[in-house]
């Protein structure tokens, strides 16, 4: 297969290289298109007001490397702009930290894999805890591609695409990969207020994550049992239907 990997740490993060590396070992062609620094929490933003460079880089694996001085979504718009064909699948990857729940809406991880899949491609994004070892980083880089190649030549839905995340666990201790729903939740995490030298307010978000229990048989409810999870995500959802009655003349 030709394959797009991208992903929102950077091309030199140790996920990516561990995609690229698996994916080159199975013997698919693969162009690695990823901002040239870490870009987490990019959401599906882009580059209006400056010209995007992009560097080829030397590779380990033997894929070409390139990276992009933007957002996760610009180096997959730039991915396509240096292929002479239309990828067969894109691979955006391996994060460093989970992109489960309410994450989803903010990680460039997602958005690298949803651009992708808006423009035909079929998707997947892959997500591990933070405080994996290379060893977790090689499994969940297997198991991304198996899925991508499991996942070859199905009939993809045009802006749909698929999300993978692991608990931060050893190949042995992880359980069966679950297909399931995405966990309905908000992050409850707030802001710390400080005052600089200078006089100056700032705020800086607090370390820790915060949310209530996930709903039983959704993805945060299976990683914090040692599953790893599988969603398809995507597709624009209209709600019209739902707010129809408070305009009763249109």
């Amino acid at each position: 297969m030709y394959i797009l990997i991208t992903n929102d740490d950077g091309f030199r993060s140790e996920g990516i290289k561990a995609l690229a590396k698996e994916a080159t070992n199975r013997g698919h062609s693969v162009i690695v298109s990823a901002p040239a620094f870490e870009q987490s929490a990019k959401s599906h933003s882009i580059t209006l007001g400056h010209p995007l460079i992009s560097k080829k880089r030397p590779s380990e694996s033997g894929a070409t490397v390139y990276s992009v001085q933007g957002t996760p979504v610009d180096a997959v718009r730039i991915g396509l702009e240096v292929s002479d064909r239309l990828y067969d699948f894109c691979v955006s990857g391996i994060n460093d930290g989970l992109n489960a729940g309410p994450a989803v809406y903010y990680s460039g991880t997602v958005a690298a894999a949803r651009e992708a899949a808006m423009n035909g491609i079929p998707a997947v994004a892959v997500s591990i805890d933070v405080g994996a070892d290379q060893a977790m980083l090689e499994n969940a880089a297997k198991l991304a591609l198996d899925l991508m190649e499991k996942l070859q030549g199905k009939n993809f839905k045009r802006g749909v695409y698929a999300s993978i995340n692991l608990p931060a666990l050893l190949p042995e201790d992880l359980k069966e990969l679950t297909l399931c729903k995405t966990a309905f939740l908000y992050f409850e995490d707030r802001y710390e207020h400080r005052l600089s030298p200078q006089g100056t307010d700032y705020y800086w978000l607090k370390g820790d994550v915060l949310w209530k229990p996930a709903q039983k048989g959704t993805d945060i409810y299976f990683l914090e049992r040692g599953y790893p999870t599988l969603c398809f995500l995507g597709d624009m959802i209209d709600h019209a239907d739902s707010y129809k009655h408070l305009f009763p003349n249109q």
